[in-house]
């Protein structure tokens, strides 16, 4: 047994050698997969970094987006108490817009406590509880003070948040309020018997509905320097010119050739002393407005108006007076005519039948009795044709109820009413008309009739219905990307944590895409506001419209790789011409073309010179434009039907946009299209030789 000592020591000799070699490979493979952990580590923290700087790009796109939209725009969240009832909105930011409009900054500011909404008393949390319950946005008008009202959209974001846009209507509410003044001056104007009742009824509204102290009616003699006053109303015992006055003595040189051109003069005089007159046009009124009634090239009579203090004439009020000393002297004019031919009833139907309005005399049953070439021709028939009609016959089926309510109701009570109603004309269209209905009397003052005056209101019904159209598409159009931005966002979160570059980078992508589109979309509103308030101005340079067009075909070529581009290129092809909203030009048009046309077919954009302009079309095969629509195609709003048909997305002011500019660009646009077979639009531009 002591023999095999030796051996026993050799072999656990060899078993640590062993152990000592097991341990040494177990510690380079922990120390390898240590490294290969590190570096995993690294590359996380690096995809980390790259994802959270693309986010702050987005914020702060979204941002820009979000100060530079023109509604007012804040993001509040409800306050409440420890019995969770609803005590007051605690705002957590607001856009420039907002501030301008309600003239509060409302930005939370660190360690200091923000104001809060103003007006406590209005509706805000109704509303915000209404949309939190109900789970839609909702929508008001409220008066924000006495001189602004706001259009106030509510929509809920999450929890206890919410989202408030709002829009001023201010300037659609005064024109409310001035068609409220012109409809009671024009109800009044058709009850009125004689000048001193005519100018009374224009002072009395004109007192109620835009506080002015005084109204004169002047006549303008042969000599147009001649003045004499015919009529008067004043509020408050206050020194007028009166009697006969010389016109060049009352106002300047300059002021008697705008007056005399039609155009209303406003007056002002400023810290006048009470019994200290300066002004020989004002006597003792700080503002005074002279509205000329022109006809045959001379001034025939002015309707003045004033105020005792400073006054602020808006351009809408000006025009309002100046169509309503229009319709006192056209009532003026029919005074003095019924006096000289009150015998002659065929010279009363020829004074009516020059008005600018229909008018048309009913029975008590409805029937027509009278009606005057004007409204015959509103609606395609014979005077002789409407005379065999009833009220029945001619209003719109929907409107019955709301014009025998009316007309009953101003029999009953002998006063006129007015109502917005629709009439079928003789090719079976439809028009809109505001009526004005005066009742008729027989000699023992009881009604035996109606005398109405119809205006034709079809073009202002279109455009309030192309507004709101344009309103809920832009508001959706704003939506859209918006909801995918928040989408994408919320993925970009999520797979920032589990370490997906590849995915990461395609949703940033689409974010991009996204917030492009608002980009655009939102420039296309504020340069269309601009060129609605003569803002926007062009810089022209010379350049070389091939490179542009160039530079457009592979941004374009990049955006739609399922589409084959040729561009054709002039020779030489030198303009003056704004490379920003040219570039807006060609992009419009080159996208309309791949959005309307099949995936794999060919745009073309074609450069010709001729010896003064370069003309640049831009054809494609896709659905194509119907002729009624290529009449309207640039109008503001417009959408095509094809458009319509096809689901896809629009506001209609991107051709309206190309086409003001290059009309600001001295040059013309046009589109050729047929059905079914392909669209070129064009444009001209001046060259240079």
């Amino acid at each position: 047994m002591m023999d095999n000592k030796p051996d026993e020591n050799k072999n656990e000799a060899t078993l640590g050698d062993l152990k000592d070699r097991w341990r040494l490979k177990e510690l380079q493979k922990a120390n390898q997969e240590f490294k290969e952990a590190r570096l995993a580590a690294l590359n996380l923290m690096e995809d980390a970094i790259l994802s959270e700087q693309a986010l702050r790009q987005s914020e702060a796109r979204y941002r820009f987006l979000f100060d530079n939209i023109d509604q007012g725009v804040q993001i509040c969240e409800l306050v409440r108490n420890k019995a969770q009832a609803v005590t007051d909105l605690q705002p957590i930011h607001v856009n420039p817009a907002w501030i301008h409009i309600t003239g509060v900054n409302q930005e939370p500011v660190k360690n200091q406590k923000v104001e809060k909404l103003p007006a406590r008393d209005q509706p805000w949390f109704r509303y915000c509880e209404q949309v939190k319950e109900n789970g839609s946005p909702a929508r008001f008008e409220t008066r924000m003070n006495e001189d602004r009202w706001l259009d106030v959209f509510v929509t809920q974001m999450e929890g206890d948040r919410f989202m408030i846009l709002l829009t001023d209507i201010t300037e659609r509410k005064r024109h409310d309020v001035n068609q409220s003044f012109l409809a009671y001056c024009s109800v009044a104007l058709l009850k009125a018997g004689s000048l001193k009742e005519i100018v009374y009824a224009i002072g009395e509204n004109a007192r109620t509905y835009l506080g002015v102290n005084a109204c004169t009616f002047l006549k303008v003699e042969e000599d147009q320097d001649t003045l004499q006053l015919v009529a008067g109303w004043e509020e408050v015992s206050q020194p007028l010119p009166a009697g006969i006055l010389q016109l060049s003595a009352l106002v300047s040189q300059s002021n008697l050739v705008q007056l005399s051109q039609a155009i209303p003069l406003i007056l002002q005089q400023e810290d006048t002393e009470p019994t200290i007159p300066k002004e020989p046009a004002l006597g003792l009124m700080r503002t005074a407005l002279y509205v000329p009634v022109v006809r045959d090239q001379q001034i025939r009579y002015m309707l003045c108006v004033y105020h005792t203090s400073p006054y602020h004439w808006f351009n809408d009020q000006v025009s309002l007076l100046s169509e309503l000393a229009g319709r006192a002297w056209n009532k003026l004019a029919h005074l003095e005519a019924e006096e000289k031919l009150k015998a002659s009833e065929e010279n009363y139907k020829a004074i009516v039948n020059q008005s600018v309005s229909g008018i048309f005399k009913l029975s008590l049953d409805g029937q027509i009795l009278f009606t005057n070439n004007y409204f015959a021709r509103m609606l395609g028939y014979t005077a002789e044709e409407l005379m065999q009609f009833t009220v029945k016959d001619i209003v719109h089926p929907d409107d019955l109820d709301k014009t025998f309510t009316g007309f009953k109701g101003m029999v009953e009570s002998g006063q006129p009413f007015e109502v917005d109603k629709r009439l079928k004309r003789k090719d079976r269209s439809v028009i809109w008309v505001t009526n004005y209905a005066a009742p008729l009397f027989d000699s023992l003052k009881q009604p035996i009739g109606a005398l109405v005056v119809s205006v034709d209101i079809s073009r202002q019904k279109a455009v309030e219905q192309q507004k709101d159209e344009f309103i809920s598409i832009a508001s959706h159009e704003l939506k859209t990307p918006l909801t995918s931005v928040k989408a994408y966002g919320q993925l970009v979160q999520q797979t920032s944590k589990e370490g997906n570059a590849e995915e990461l980078a395609d949703m940033i992508g689409r974010m991009n895409l996204h917030i492009d589109r608002l980009v655009n979309l939102v420039g296309t509103i504020l340069d269309t506001t601009k060129l609605e308030r003569q803002e926007y101005s062009l810089h022209l340079e010379k350049m070389d419209i091939n490179e542009l067009i160039s530079e457009k075909v592979k941004e374009n070529q990049l955006a739609a790789p399922h589409f084959r581009f040729v561009f054709n290129r002039c020779e030489m092809a030198w303009i003056y011409g704004d490379k920003t909203p040219l570039g807006q030009v060609l992009n419009n048009l080159i996208s309309n073309a791949v959005k309307y046309s099949p995936h794999g077919s060919t745009i073309t954009i074609d450069c010709d010179q001729s010896e003064d302009c370069i003309k640049v079309c831009v054809t494609d095969e896709g659905i194509g434009i119907s002729e009624k629509d290529q009449e309207k195609i640039f109008d503001k709003y417009y959408r095509s039907a094809g458009l319509l048909e096809s689901g896809r997305s629009g506001i209609g002011l991107g051709l309206y946009l190309c086409g003001e500019i290059i009309r600001r660009h001295n040059g013309a646009i046009g589109v050729s299209s047929i059905l079914g077979s392909g669209t070129t639009f064009y444009f001209t531009i001046p060259s240079i030789n």
